[in-house]
């Protein structure tokens, strides 16, 4: 889902204002879930791809 801020404010807010939930790692895949105001945020990143 993209929100209607551009990607750069979408990004600066979900990691100035979350708060860190919970992360785990399967397949070479971090996933991370924060909590943003009222809603949730899961965060995935590929540590073999650097993306």
């Amino acid at each position: 889902m993209n929100l209607l801020l551009p990607q750069y404010w979408q990004c600066n807010i979900a990691f100035t204002k979350e708060e860190f939930i919970k992360s785990s790692t399967k397949n070479n895949i971090k996933f991370t879930l924060y909590r943003l105001y009222i809603f949730y945020v899961e965060v995935d990143y590929d540590d073999q791809d650097n993306k």
